[in-house]
C-alpha cells in the first residue's frame, strides 16, 4: 500500500470539500523561483595589487607607490577656527594645530595626517596621562608635546611608516617624560606668568566643566580649593558636607603625592575672591591636609567668577 505524503492527504480532503477528483486538485508551487541575472564580466585586478590601509590617523594607497590622502584635500571646507590663546581653553584640535606647527618648524615640510583620528589619539593620551599621574591637564599634554618632538619625533619621521600620533602614546616614551618632568614647578611657573600677562586671568564655566570631567584632582589643580568648592556648591548642587569630603579627599591625595605647593598655588592665585561667594575658608581644608600651611587670600566685593556666586 502507498504511504500518503502531506500533499496527498490534503489533496484528498480539498477534492471531498469540493465535489471533485483528487487529480483535479492542483496546488501553486510557493517556492521562489530563480530569477535570470545577467552575466557580469569578470573584472582583471591591477597587477600592483592596489589597496586601502587605514591606521585612522592617514590613509594611505598601497601599492607600487604609497601615497598619502590628507585630510585637507577631501574636505570641501577649510576649517575655519580662530586659535586660542588660553592653554585652558585647549581641546584635541587645538593640539592636533599645535604638533602640526612644531612639525613643520622642525622639518620644513607639511604632514599628511587626519585631524579626526589624530584628534582622537590626543584624547587617548590625556586618558594615558590619567592613569599614570592620577590627573591631567592641559599644560601636561603641552609640555609632553613639546618633550616628543624635541627628543624622539625623529625615530619615527626616519621609519618607513613616518610619524603618527598614537606614537606619542608608547610607554616607554611616556616613562622617560615622567621621569624627568617636574610637574609642580612647571605649573607654578605657568601660571605665575599667566597672571603677570593677564591679570584678570579670565575663567570660565566651560573650562572648569572640562576638569571637573577629567576628576577632582584636575578641578583642584587648576582653581584650588576656593574655586573648586564653590563650584561643587553652585554649579552641582552638591550639599555642603559633600561638597567639602570630595575636596578634602582630593587633597590629601595630591598631597601624598607631593604636590601640596601647586593646591596652595592654585588657590592663591584667583585672589581677590568675591564676598559673595559661599564657600570662604580655604585654611579650615588646608588645616585638615597639613595645619603648619598658611594660605594667603582675600575676599572683596568684585565682580569676578559670576557663574560661581550666590545667586548666580
Amino acid at each position: 500500500m502507498k504511504q500518503e505524503d502531506a500533499k496527498d492527504i490534503l489533496r484528498n480532503m480539498k477534492a471531498e470539500m469540493e465535489g471533485v477528483l483528487p487529480k483535479d486538485i492542483q496546488f501553486n508551487d510557493l517556492r521562489k523561483k530563480k530569477k535570470n541575472f545577467k552575466k557580469v564580466k569578470k573584472v582583471v585586478e591591477n597587477k600592483n595589487n592596489y589597496g586601502i590601509m587605514d591606521n585612522y590617523e592617514g590613509f594611505g594607497v598601497a601599492g607600487a607607490e604609497t601615497q598619502f590622502c590628507s585630510y585637507k584635500d577631501i574636505s570641501k571646507k577649510k576649517r575655519k577656527t580662530k586659535e586660542k590663546s588660553n592653554l585652558e581653553e585647549w581641546g584635541p584640535f587645538d593640539f592636533f594645530r599645535f604638533a602640526h606647527k612644531l612639525y613643520i618648524n622642525k622639518y620644513k615640510t607639511d604632514w599628511n595626517l587626519n585631524i579626526g583620528g589624530s584628534s582622537l589619539e590626543v584624547n587617548r593620551i590625556k586618558d594615558k596621562f590619567i592613569d599614570i599621574f592620577g590627573f591631567c591637564c592641559n599644560l601636561i599634554i603641552r609640555d609632553y608635546i613639546v618633550f616628543f618632538f624635541e627628543s624622539h619625533i625623529d625615530d619615527f619621521v626616519k621609519s618607513s611608516n613616518g610619524f603618527y600620533f598614537s606614537q606619542m602614546r608608547r610607554d616607554d616614551i611616556i616613562t622617560i617624560f615622567k621621569e624627568t618632568y617636574n610637574f609642580q614647578e612647571r605649573f607654578i611657573d605657568y601660571i605665575s606668568k599667566e597672571k603677570q600677562k593677564n591679570k584678570k586671568y579670565n575663567v570660565t564655566k566651560e573650562e572648569m566643566e572640562k576638569s571637573y570631567i577629567m576628576g577632582d584632582m584636575t578641578l583642584i589643580g587648576n582653581y584650588g580649593i576656593v574655586l573648586s568648592l564653590n563650584w561643587l556648591l553652585q554649579v552641582k548642587r552638591k550639599p555642603k558636607r559633600e561638597a567639602i569630603k570630595i575636596v578634602v579627599d582630593a587633597c590629601k591625595d595630591m598631597y601624598k603625592k607631593n604636590m601640596i605647593d601647586i593646591i596652595k598655588k592654585s588657590t592663591e592665585i584667583y585672589s581677590p575672591y568675591p564676598s559673595d561667594f559661599v564657600f570662604k575658608s580655604p585654611q579650615l581644608v588646608f588645616n585638615k591636609i597639613n595645619s603648619s600651611i598658611y594660605i594667603n587670600v582675600e575676599f572683596n566685593n568684585n565682580d569676578k567668577f559670576k557663574f560661581l556666586q550666590k545667586g548666580d
